[in-house]
């Protein structure tokens, strides 16, 4: 009798565990792989001007690139930035969308970039609407060669979310310097 009882309880515990799906992760959350042109990070959608995989910045977090945003670049006043859709996630589960950051600092006459957004998205009738976001102004930004974390949390409303990283350039006059890293994005739900 014991026996059945182990036997029964084996099946169901192998049975159940395979139903049991993976967390929804974020593919390349540290930019290792490239895509097409090189200067993609697989998985993530870009827009904007410079914002780059980057393999020559140093020093990273972990692994051998960089997520890189030339600021002294930009042309415009127009934002860039990186995102990816995230599937399987339950209605009413906590998450949190989190990357590690490194500003350089700039001289006296030039200006860094303006802020940095990361925002949890939704798809509602085509269009998709914030979540939850959370501004970082770099002006007062520590400028000491350290990564910082910077988070985003939020409830999700549907099954299917968009993590997104903005970086916002100076809207002074005086001339654009300096880069913003990103290492090491991850999603955590609970």
């Amino acid at each position: 009798m014991k026996t059945i009882a182990l036997y029964t309880a084996a099946i169901c515990v192998a049975f159940s565990c395979s139903w049991v799906q993976a967390a929804p992760e974020l593919i390349n959350g540290s930019f290792e792989e490239g895509g097409t042109p090189s200067d993609t990070a697989v998985g993530w959608t870009r827009w904007g001007e410079w914002i780059n995989r980057e393999t020559d910045w140093k020093p990273v977090r972990t692994g051998q690139a960089v997520l890189g945003y030339h600021h002294w670049q930009i042309p415009s006043e127009a934002d860039s930035g990186v995102w990816q859709e995230v599937k399987g996630v339950k209605v009413g589960q906590k998450v949190k969308f989190s990357i590690f950051m490194m500003v350089d600092s700039v001289s006296g006459n030039q200006a860094r970039a303006e802020y940095v957004e990361l925002r949890l998205e939704y798809s509602k009738n085509g269009w998709q609407e914030n979540l939850a976001q959370k501004r970082v102004l770099l002006k007062d930004f520590p400028t000491d060669e350290a990564w910082h974390a910077i988070e985003v949390e939020g409830v999700a409303s549907t099954e299917k979310l968009r993590v997104v990283l903005s970086i916002t350039p100076s809207l002074d006059e005086i001339p654009r310097a300096g880069a913003v890293k990103f290492d090491d994005a991850k999603l955590e739900l609970n």
